[in-house]
């Protein structure tokens, strides 16, 4: 029986033995891969304090996270849902000045945490673009299109929305690189203290954005020759600190150019900071997974998957040996309809009783008006004669009858044919 089992059981233990090393080698090594990748950061925008190469800003985050009366966060929740009550530092580093003035929808959740008594800092993307000169020419040279008339009442709808953040802020954006004597982009500038805060004297500035039409709400901290490049001001219950360069929170400035006394001071005095990632693109859209690790039900998951699993493997291989060859040829032959009502009348009908039940219901079948009813009687008068409970008297009871009928029947058929005669 077990013969044809043998081979095929091999087989597939062989099998199953190669595939899930296979499996494992493959889930370790794509798991690795990812980690390989995620520990660099790279994969994050420039700035991001998940980035951890030179161009992040993981290091100043750590940094913060190893104070023991900081609590040190990231937010990448949209800013409806930072909470109000608690006085917070809010750090948004790489800032675009694009979307300084393109998604206006930042302003409101910004004000409402200057409000509460929090401390935003703000710290934009290094800009490096081509002199205002050579820009001017590059547009007077382009020829109009179709889509002129479209940008331009793009550019109108900038610029009023640039109004309007210099009204409600007091500041504004320029973006006019300076160039060198040479009439070359300057790539880095030195910028020197301006307030009398324990601050360095100058910093190594990676930015050609700068601010104008201050109000004299704000107070200048440090100017790259007379633009202001750092500026702070108060807002409702908080502060407002703007820089036109995020390089000095970078892995890399931390690294060449360390400067704790200007970090500290962006801090300000809450023991609570928030690295803002959303404006870089990192957001979290809360899901089935999201909801799964957050109420950590990582165990049931994992039980339905094992469960999953196991029903297809059900499905694959059948739990029963396959039957041999000799067992597949041997055919079972069941009973037929005579047989199964055999059956019934024998476990119904007790032997005592056969030959009285046939005859009872032979009487049922007959019409009242037929002849047969005359042998009906002979039969009922034989069976008084021969009853009898045992077996052998109720087979001589039925070869009785069966006489008596075959005599009459036989009569019959005589007399039949001497009529037609």
């Amino acid at each position: 029986m077990w013969k044809g089992f043998e081979p095929l059981a091999a087989r597939r233990f062989g099998l199953w033995t190669a595939f899930w090393p296979v499996v494992a080698l493959s889930v370790y090594g794509g798991v690795r891969l990812f980690q390989l990748r995620f520990e660099t950061g790279d994969v994050y925008p420039e700035y991001s304090s998940l980035r951890s190469d030179p161009l992040g800003a993981r290091v100043f985050y750590q940094s913060l996270e190893q104070v023991g009366n900081m609590e040190v966060s990231r937010n990448t929740l949209p800013f409806s849902r930072l909470s109000l009550d608690a006085k917070r530092t809010l750090v948004l580093a790489g800032f675009s000045h694009s979307y300084w003035l393109e998604d206006p929808a930042w302003l409101m959740p910004i004000e409402h945490l200057l409000g509460s008594g929090s401390r935003v800092v703000i710290c934009f993307y290094p800009y490096e673009g081509q002199p205002s000169a050579a820009k001017d020419q590059k547009d007077a040279t382009k020829p109009e299109d179709a889509g002129g008339r479209k940008r331009s009442e793009e550019e109108i709808a900038l610029r009023k929305r640039k109004v309007a953040l210099g009204q409600r802020w007091g500041v504004e954006l320029e973006t006019k690189q300076a160039a060198n004597s040479k009439g070359k982009p300057r790539q880095h500038s030195t910028v020197s203290l301006q307030s009398g805060t324990d601050l360095p004297e100058t910093l190594s500035w990676h930015s050609q954005l700068s601010f104008r039409k201050l109000s004299p709400d704000w107070r200048v901290i440090y100017r790259r020759e007379d633009k202001p490049v750092l500026i702070e001001r108060p807002f409702g219950s908080g502060t407002l600190v703007l820089a036109s360069d995020s390089y000095f929170l970078s892995n890399e400035a931390l690294w060449k150019e360390r400067q704790p006394r200007l970090l500290s001071w962006l801090i300000g005095q809450h023991h609570q900071v928030v690295f803002d990632e959303t404006h870089l693109g990192v957001r979290e859209n809360p899901g089935v997974v999201s909801l799964l690790r957050k109420y950590r039900l990582h165990g049931l998951f994992a039980g339905l998957f094992l469960l999953a699993g196991l029903f297809v493997w059900k499905n694959m291989s059948s739990l029963v040996p396959p039957a041999t060859s000799a067992e597949a040829a041997e055919i079972h032959v069941g009973r037929d309809s005579a047989a199964g009502f055999v059956n019934l009348l024998r476990r119904s009908v007790p032997v005592s009783t056969v030959i009285s039940v046939c005859v009872r219901q032979w009487e049922k079948s007959l019409p009242a008006s037929s002849p047969e009813r005359a042998r009906v009687s002979q039969v009922r008068a034989l069976m008084a004669e021969t009853e009898s409970g045992s077996t052998s008297h109720a087979v001589s009871t039925y070869q009785a009858i069966c006489k008596v009928l075959e005599g009459k029947s036989s009569t019959g058929r005589e007399q039949t044919r001497e009529k037609e005669s």
